[in-house]
């Protein structure tokens, strides 16, 4: 609103009434108001008053009133002029100058379009949970800004799950101690922004009292104990970490004891036509499986074929080079056998394909090939869902289970038609067997949307490696599940794999042991290891590495270093900035350079990781590319909008075709350099080389399943980087291993005592 007319307001006299009124008119049908002209604004004017434009940003449904006398255009122009400049006016003016940037405002006026005013005025600290970009530390200094008190009950909620979120996140665990979190959110609240005189245990107080109606609120959840003899609330969880350990625990007793078995039926009708027992008759199956394959299975690998058989669900883990994959392909070759979709066992890979490709088409058919049926026998005839369905937790994770067996694979994202940043599915399965590969990487919530879409009449066959580094997200859901020893589960630990690859098999066991090689050098053909003392030293060692490779004719798209961390000399980010600086000419050019902002520097050629799912696009999470062009922001003479900031990536997808995305300001925020990434962000992915550093600087991310997992992404070289104590440190640390910790084990103990 004009300052004068906010002055008027004050005063009621009849002059000053006629100004506002004029002045209210002239507003409306100014620049702002396309197509409403002086006598549109003053039907609106004369029915809602001088305050009609505060009175309409508050409740745009006023729009509507017939009474303003407005055709459904001048309505419309209304509606749009509100929506796209007049209430983001008002919030920039209301609360640009307490703290939040202009693409703050744009996010929250996108988030909560008309009510943003009243939201914000109810309770700033919304924003951290409903808008994208927006934390509580910001948020918190808003709110300071706003007058808000210390001990105001909306900032301690706020603070109380912003740290239980964030203590999730750090540790990986599902649960906290309530002493704990209540001490790292006191720690929160008394930052440099805000001064109390407060005593620490008056905090305490007020946080406790919080802590319960946010119970109440059933925002989070509390988990009690016995304490000094008395049950009460020791530990507290998320609300949805709650619900989908639950979840987990419920699916799997289903799962496992539901009596309808949509493969025993045609086990039995055969095991009737043949008069074997059942062992005999899979004995049999998996005799005609090594010869169609050509494969000889010991024992150890016949028996776990034999209970992948036998189980509604049935876990297989071990190491790189233990047979799974081998495994895999026995156990499905095996299950064409007993599937009645399934004509020729001996063609069966080309009859899946074929099943889930007329399957796809089905459900999306062209215009003309409209679903109009006209009886009962046409609607039969329509295609049937693949009995098989291969899903894994990454786009390359489910690649190689393509490539292994010849089978469609797809992301559980994609399969059950998941939408960005939510663990809501659209689809469920619809084959009757479904094997997961790449388990370690199932956190809690996925874990449980995965389970949830499997029908009580399936079967379930879980694949993974157990020592490797569990979810970035919190859970450990397949150690958990192993631990509870109430699935059937098969563990291989005999070592099959021979010639390339193997000594890199030796070390990964050398580690899973607890031990580093004292014997290794850098004149090893396949794992090489060089003395660096200190941070500063492996970084100029490994620069001196990436020099050698590329000398040799090998890209960047063929090996990858993994550091333990983002910070220090030697971790991820001083790397990604020395090797780009190095090796990227295009560094040097201003014009093939722009600033991302948040410390963001893209150059045309650098090699950069996308951190969000683009499903419509077939880009996922960890997805890497190389960005090929940069366009700066640019002015238009000719009337268009002018050109934003932007650069075009060009990504390989897990097939082998080639696509090419766009990022704009907003979305360059999700890439970083890839020239080095963390250990974390590698899982589910394999490299032909691999460059590790590891010294005392890492020791905070010391433990030996992370450098296990480093160690078995590559699949030709390792460059081991760095002070051979700190990896026999890293490799003899099993710390991290036990803190991160869940309720799943006891969840399950609890779920299948309780129903059997």
């Amino acid at each position: 609103m004009d300052r004068r007319m906010d002055l008027f307001q004050k005063n009621d006299s009849t002059e000053n009434k006629e100004f506002l009124r004029k002045m209210a008119i002239k507003q409306l049908s100014g620049a702002d108001f396309t197509g409403i002209g002086q006598k549109a604004a003053t039907k609106i004017v004369n029915v809602l008053g001088t305050d009609a434009i505060n009175r309409i940003a508050n409740n745009l449904n006023l729009v509507d009133q017939v009474s303003l006398g407005l055709s459904e255009k001048q309505r419309d122009n209304l509606r749009e002029a509100f929506k796209q400049r007049i209430i983001p006016q008002r919030l920039r003016g209301g609360y640009a100058h307490l703290g939040f940037s202009e693409s703050d405002l744009e996010a929250i006026n996108d988030t909560y379009g008309e009510n943003a005013e009243k939201i914000l005025a109810q309770n700033i600290y919304r924003v951290v949970s409903d808008v994208d970009g927006i934390g509580f530390v910001k948020a918190d200094r808003v709110a300071h800004q706003s007058g808000y008190d210390f001990l105001d009950y909306r900032r301690l909620q706020a603070a109380l799950v912003y740290k239980l979120k964030d203590i999730a996140s750090r540790d990986g665990s599902t649960y906290t101690e309530i002493g704990y979190l209540l001490s790292r959110t006191v720690y929160q609240l008394k930052n440099k922004s805000w001064y109390t005189p407060l005593k620490d245990d008056v905090i305490n107080q007020k946080l406790r009292q919080e802590l319960t109606n946010l119970q109440d609120k059933k925002v989070i959840k509390g988990i009690k104990a016995n304490i000094n003899g008395v049950r009460q609330n020791k530990y507290v969880m998320l609300k949805h970490l709650y619900e989908a350990e639950y979840t987990i625990a419920e699916r799997l007793y289903k799962l496992t004891h539901n009596l309808n078995d949509s493969l025993l039926s045609s086990l039995e009708e055969q095991l009737n036509s043949t008069g074997l027992s059942q062992e005999e008759y899979l004995t049999e199956i998996i005799d005609r499986v090594e010869d169609s394959l050509g494969i000889s299975y010991d024992d150890n690998q016949r028996e776990a074929i034999i209970q992948a058989l036998s189980n509604k669900v049935f876990i297989l883990v071990g190491g790189p080079g233990t047979g799974k994959t081998t495994i895999i392909k026995g156990i499905l070759a095996a299950y064409s056998y007993i599937l009645p979709e399934i004509d020729n066992p001996d063609n069966f890979v080309e009859e899946l394909n074929d099943l889930a490709i007329k399957y796809e088409e089905s459900q999306n058919p062209k215009e003309d090939d409209n679903d109009n049926f006209s009886d009962d026998s046409e609607y039969r005839s329509r295609p049937k869902p693949s009995p098989v369905s291969l899903v894994a937790p990454t786009g390359k994770a489910s690649q190689r289970m393509k490539d292994s067996t010849g089978i469609q694979a797809s992301t559980i994202h994609r399969a059950l038609g998941m939408t960005v940043g939510s663990n809501q599915h659209t689809k469920d399965f619809e084959s009757k067997l479904i094997i997961v590969d790449e388990a370690s990487m199932l956190d809690t919530s996925l874990a449980a949307t995965l389970l949830s879409a499997i029908p009580n009449d399936a079967r379930l066959i879980i694949v993974g490696d157990s020592d490797q580094l569990p979810s970035v997200q919190p859970g450990k859901v397949l150690n958990d599940i192993l631990d509870s020893k109430l699935i059937t589960s098969k563990r291989l630990t005999r070592i099959y794999r021979q010639g390339e690859g193997s000594e890199i098999v030796d070390l990964a066991q050398a580690i899973n042991h607890g031990s580093f090689p004292t014997n290794l050098t850098k004149e090893s053909a396949t794992v090489k290891f060089i003395e660096a003392e200190g941070g500063i030293s492996a970084q100029h060692t490994i620069l001196h590495v990436v020099d050698e490779l590329r000398s040799k004719g090998i890209s960047f798209d063929d090996f990858q270093i993994l550091a333990p961390m983002k910070k220090t000399s030697a971790g991820v980010n001083e790397l990604n900035t020395q090797i780009r600086s190095k090796f990227n000419p295009k560094a040097k050019e201003t014009i093939k350079t722009i600033d991302a902002g948040w410390g963001k520097v893209f150059s045309v050629g650098d090699k950069v990781i996308n951190s969000a799912n683009m499903p419509d696009q077939q880009i996922f999470n960890g997805d890497v590319g190389k960005i090929i062009r940069v366009q700066h922001y640019e002015e238009t003479n000719d009337g268009k909008p002018a050109i934003p900031n932007r650069i075009s990536v060009r990504f390989e997808r897990p097939d082998g075709s080639i696509t090419t995305v766009n990022f704009d300001d907003e979305k360059m925020q999700r890439l970083d350099l890839a020239y080095a990434m963390t250990i974390h962000k590698s899982q589910g992915s394999e490299y032909p080389i691999v460059i590790i550093p590891m010294t005392s600087e890492f020791s905070y991310m010391f433990s030996r399943n992370i450098l296990y997992t480093a160690v078995t992404r590559a699949k030709k070289c390792i460059y081991l980087v760095g002070e051979r104590k700190a990896f026999e440190n890293c490799a003899e640390d099993l710390r991290p291993i036990k803190k991160r910790v869940t309720f799943l084990v006891r969840r399950m103990e609890w779920y299948f005592s309780k129903k059997g």
